[in-house]
């Protein structure tokens, strides 16, 4: 998983305020439902989405200066799963990390409250990150971990401590 700086969505938004002003016209105009979070655009609709679309939307990229990334265009229906700037919607509209990151955050924190390896500050922000998108799977790791302490007081104290840590990533 690749994050961005915290600062892209904002400047995203006003470098692309023009385009986004035009995509919303033109979205509405076609039945569609236009969503953008920093650099990732997303153009729904309840029927099919003919791909005719993706040219208009190239050449309003290209009036604003910006070229579409082919590669990371992809028509999905509701049979197929639907990631969202790295996270899942599921079929329930709910919003998920999905299996292998839940996964991985356990992983990681099973090795650091068992053998002290990995780097606190990571394993703290990928906590905060499931916290946030699924807050009930965050509880569940607190709990089951808490019968090595209390694991958000472990991981500051470690963190803090400068104690070495083997990254995990």
């Amino acid at each position: 998983m690749c994050i961005g700086a915290v600062s892209s969505p904002t400047i995203s938004n006003c470098v692309l305020f023009n385009f986004d002003v035009a995509m919303v016209s033109y979205a509405k105009s076609q039945g569609l439902t236009y969503t953008r979070y920093a650099d990732d655009i997303y153009l729904s609709s309840k029927k099919f989405i003919n791909s005719g679309v993706v040219q208009i939307v190239e050449s309003m990229l290209l009036k604003q200066g910006f070229l579409l990334n082919k590669s990371k265009t992809r028509f999905m229906s509701n049979k197929s799963q639907k990631r969202v700037t790295g996270l899942i919607l599921t079929t329930d509209h709910h919003v998920s990390v999905g299996i292998d990151m839940r996964r991985k955050i356990k992983d990681m924190l099973y090795k650091m409250m068992t053998k002290q390896q990995g780097d606190p500050a990571i394993i703290q922000g990928y906590l905060a990150f499931i916290k946030d998108v699924e807050p009930q799977t965050y509880n569940k790791l607190i709990i089951k971990y808490s019968t090595y302490g209390n694991v958000k007081d472990i991981l500051s104290r470690i963190s803090t401590n400068g104690m070495p840590a083997n990254r995990l990533l």
